[in-house]
């Protein structure tokens, strides 16, 4: 799967978490409104964090667009179950952009682990390469004293 490609399942993937949070802790709960409930604080808000770190390892571009899909998701399915008028907008818009910029910490170290690995793996894979090298350099090379016949030497 090319990085496009998984980008737009992962990019899925975040609106599915943010929509489970919210409708997950309303079902939990009982409640219209899921922020109102302990377990938006005590499942929700781990859960979706949590997911961002996921979503920061796996994503291999643009990690600031995965808080942002998340809880853009809880926006708009708590726009959807609302119903009410839109005069608190701008404090919810304000909460959840601090709620992002929150959830911004562990998807940039999903993707420093991520980076981690990345670079653990080359360094392996660098270090089989050279080992594989000086295997071969060492069968291929010739001993001249063991040989005097000349038998392996060009031309002969």
């Amino acid at each position: 799967m090319n990085a496009a490609a998984r980008d737009r399942l992962l990019f899925a993937a975040a609106l599915v978490v943010g929509a489970v949070t919210w409708f997950g802790v309303a079902g939990i709960s009982g409640r219209k409104e899921a922020w109102d409930a302990p377990e938006f604080a005590a499942y929700g808000l781990p859960f979706a964090l949590g997911a961002c770190f996921l979503l920061g390892f796996w994503g291999s571009r643009g990690a600031w667009r995965w808080p942002i899909l998340v809880v853009g998701a809880i926006l708009g399915c708590s726009a959807f179950t609302s119903g009410r008028g839109l005069g608190l907008w701008p404090l919810l818009l304000m909460l959840l952009l601090l709620l992002a910029a929150t959830a911004m910490i562990p998807t940039y170290i999903g993707v420093g682990l991520r980076r981690l690995v990345d670079a653990r793996r080359a360094r392996r894979l660098a270090a089989a390469a050279r080992q594989r090298e000086f295997e071969i350099a060492a069968r291929t090379k010739r001993d001249p004293a063991a040989d005097s016949s000349g038998a392996n030497l060009p031309g002969g």
